[in-house]
């Protein structure tokens, strides 16, 4: 078999492309660390890209329509779409967020808000068929020092909400900040809303590790959020109104590099990139590989706290970890988090529900739904689910249900159940290709030493060869079992391939090599596409840590230090046949050998 290029163009989405699609094709290494370093030229070419980051399609063009409409309506404010961006939410605390990310001093010197710039970011509120949007208006050659409040709290509308409301609008006067604001009117809710919730109730109950458990979750212990960011950032902000109390957040080993800004900008963080001393804001072990070892400084850290009268906010862990897929010891961390009286927060993103059932340890499960969940890479979402056996649970439900609020758009919410009809089809196959491409690979690095191609593999089926406790075992602890029948009838009977389904490590994992050049040798002359997002339908690569960690060499140290390092290479498998997917990356290996040889040669 002859290995097929890739035909997507530079810059646009993996097919089948959609105004909603939340993919980007950047083919080639050093076309990310431009994209990274600024270079205008690639973003010029960007027709598509991880909604999330930065207002695109149909936000884009609401925001241009907007733009254009207040130019008329108020041209003393000087706003023109030349010259200002447009961020839409759908409440009203964003006004506060912006105000407060953009003078905050975890921005840059150069991006940070003067005064003279903050008295240039203008607020609005417009109302749409009833359903009201507040604007958050900036100057675009700031739009580095404010982008964030869109970026890492993931509470931005989405591109079908934008698209509604191209229907028609009625501008609402112009709101600053210091004024009363009108309430917000949310979302209405449509009744696939509640089927997604049965629907995640459902999976939560397919073949539990603790049938009693499971038995008692209900719709209510589910929450819907816009994005899994947004379910991030709300929850984060009920766990601190239940407590009634601030003590510091911890963070397990590798996160998704948004919740890392996010639990950044936790006032009481006093020095930033992962260079924290004793602060009230955010604490991160970023080594826990050993788990043994993160666990007893953990329970360190924790008695330290006590001793002052403080306790841990609450910890969170990625379970299995993006991307270095490290999978902890949850049983040492529930009875650590007993001992010292502080919820546990488990994000299954990556491992997934429907391989993981983490709810016996876990107060909260967080997920985004925009991964496999969905596994078309055209609609976000993000979940958060309850433990009933939680001792928290009676003020976390409480709480959760008085201050949660529909953001998630009735056509979001239909698009989304409709995706996740598959979603036990689409894991099997996730699961298997996965694995075997993870075995291929491990098999690779031992029998191609001298010179070294591959230095490791990363995945939850392989165990760590540096160090002496095995993640392996700790997430097969948790794994739903594999020859347990599988239920039937409603709501199982929606859910294609529901009878054929076997638990899996995921479809996530990640790649180290000697060095970077051999690195870039092998990524440059893979053939599959390549750009940020897991979890869809086709196999995704990215250089992960060198795009997000590497600008800087105080945060590209740190971060490589628990093994985030610049050469690694993650890669989301996909649907795509077996045996085309060996032959890519056996082709993408030649080429990794042959570099590793000469580098080896100098």
């Amino acid at each position: 078999m002859t290995v097929k290029p890739i035909t997507t163009p530079l810059g646009h989405s993996l097919p089948p492309h959609t105004p909603h699609a939340l993919t980007v094709h950047l083919p080639g290494w050093d076309t990310f660390i431009r994209l990274r370093d600024g270079d205008q030229e690639i973003g010029k070419q960007l027709r598509s890209m991880y909604p999330r980051f930065s207002p695109l399609s149909c936000v884009k063009e609401l925001g241009i329509r907007l733009l254009t409409h207040l130019s008329f309506a108020y041209p003393e404010s000087g706003i023109s779409p030349t010259t200002h961006g447009c961020l839409p939410f759908t409440t009203p605390d964003a006004f506060s967020l912006a105000a407060a990310h953009c003078i905050s001093h975890h921005r840059a010197d150069e991006h940070r808000y003067s005064d003279s710039d903050v008295s240039k970011v203008v607020f609005r509120v417009v109302e749409f068929w009833g359903v009201r949007l507040y604007l958050v208006i900036y100057p675009l050659p700031k739009a580095k020092g404010i982008m964030g409040v869109w970026t890492n709290p993931g509470i931005g509308i989405s591109t079908r909400l934008a698209e509604w409301t191209a229907t028609g609008s009625d501008f609402i006067s112009g709101t600053p900040i210091k004024e009363d604001i009108p309430e917000p009117t949310y979302l209405p809710e449509s009744d696939a809303h509640e089927k997604l919730r049965e629907r995640i109730v459902a999976l939560c109950q397919r073949i539990p590790r603790d049938v009693e458990l499971a038995s008692r979750l209900t719709t209510k212990d589910v929450f819907l959020y816009t994005t899994g960011m947004a379910a991030v950032f709300r929850l984060q902000e009920a766990l601190f109104k239940a407590a009634g109390r601030r003590g510091p957040v911890v963070a397990l080993g590798a996160v998704f590099h948004s919740t890392f800004h996010l639990f950044e900008e936790l006032e009481g963080t006093t020095t930033t990139k992962g260079e924290e001393e004793e602060v009230e804001g955010f604490k991160h072990f970023g080594e826990c590989e050993d788990s043994e070892k993160v666990m007893d400084q953990l329970e360190e850290y924790a008695k330290g706290l006590k001793q002052k009268g403080r306790k841990v906010g609450y910890v969170f862990v990625e379970f299995p970890s993006n991307p270095l897929l490290v999978s902890v010891d949850l049983g040492r961390l529930r009875k650590i988090a007993d001992d010292y009286d502080f919820p546990v927060v488990v994000d299954d993103t990556v491992g997934s529900f429907c391989n993981l059932d983490v709810l016996p340890v876990a107060d909260v499960v967080v997920s985004s739904l925009t991964k496999t969940f969905s596994g078309y890479a055209d609609v976000m979402a993000g979940s958060v689910l309850l433990s009933p056996s939680s001792r928290y649970y009676s003020l976390l439900s409480s709480t959760l249900t008085t201050t949660h609020h529909n953001a998630l758009s009735p056509p979001d919410a239909a698009h989304l159940l409709s995706n996740s009809s598959s979603y036990l089809a689409r894991s099997k196959t996730h699961n298997l290709n996965a694995q075997k491409l993870a075995s291929l690979l491990h098999a690779y690095s031992t029998t191609h030493q001298s010179p070294r191609v591959i230095s490791r593999v990363l995945y939850p089926s392989i165990p760590s060869t540096t160090s002496s406790t095995t993640g392996t075992a700790y997430y097969q602890q948790y794994m739903r079992s594999g020859t347990a029948p599988a239920p039937t009838g409603p709501p199982y009977d929606e859910m294609e391939g529901n009878d054929s389904f076997t638990p899996g490590f995921g479809c996530l994992l990640s790649i180290d090599f000697p060095s970077k050049r051999v690195a870039k040798a092998f990524y440059d002359h893979l053939h599959v596409h390549q750009g940020p997002h897991l979890g869809a339908h086709l196999t995704i690569t990215l250089p992960f840590n060198d795009l997000l960690w590497g600008a800087e060499e105080r945060e590209r140290k740190y971060h490589a230090g628990y093994g985030a390092v610049p050469e690694q290479v993650r890669v989301s498998v996909g649907l795509e046949e077996w045996e085309e997917l060996r032959e890519v990356f056996e082709e993408a290996l030649k080429y990794a050998e042959e570099e590793a040889v000469k580098e080896a040669a100098c």
